[in-house]
């Protein structure tokens, strides 16, 4: 498998699950402890392609299509792609990435991160969606990424990884599936 999903899916509180299947406890933020702070700046819009892998249609495409998921459904769904965590663990950058962006903003937030170079990915959940989005449905999700992500179809591979995780919570949550297209060409 050319991306390695190193860690499967997590919550804000809660337990995390490795690649072994081994639950960790995670320890509960502090009161007194800031707010981790970002490697990326404040996001624009829902996906920022800090690594230039999508083309504007892709992009756009991607970006309409969670837009209308939060109409829908009030899920704030989030894309990072980034070249590399910077020898940061993918855990860690994309924790303190869902943090400080506040994604959810309190309510049910989902960060897609792809560190291209690192060939990882990392789905990162908020607790309310943890339980719509189990483990066995995070390895489903990334069987419908990898291939693409394989071949380095990175605007495919999050377009169908999306596409996946708003089919698994339309079913779960009674709304409308949205359809995103597909890039016309092989390369995003």
């Amino acid at each position: 498998m050319f991306f390695i999903l190193l860690l499967l899916i997590s919550s804000s509180l809660g337990s995390v699950l490795d690649v072994g299947g081994q639950r960790e406890p995670k320890a509960l933020p502090s009161p007194t402890k800031q707010a981790a702070q970002s490697p990326l700046p404040s996001p624009k819009g829902h996906v920022n392609d800090y690594a230039h892998a999508l083309n504007d249609d892709t992009h756009e495409q991607i970006e309409q299509a969670l837009v209308e998921l939060k109409k829908r459904s009030n899920i704030d769904f989030a894309v990072a792609l980034v070249n590399t965590t910077g020898g940061k663990p993918i855990v860690e950058y994309s924790k303190a990435v869902f943090q400080s962006w506040n994604v959810g903003g309190g309510g049910d937030g989902i960060l897609l991160l792809l560190a291209i170079d690192d060939h990882q990915w990392r789905i990162q959940t908020t607790r309310g969606l943890a339980r719509d989005l189990p483990d066995e449905k995070i390895k489903e999700v990334g069987a419908q990424m990898n291939p693409s992500l394989g071949q380095d179809h990175y605007g495919d591979g999050i377009r169908r990884g999306a596409e996946a995780i708003i089919k698994i919570l339309a079913a779960k949550r009674g709304f409308a599936p949205i359809s995103i297209p597909a890039p016309l060409l092989p390369g995003d």
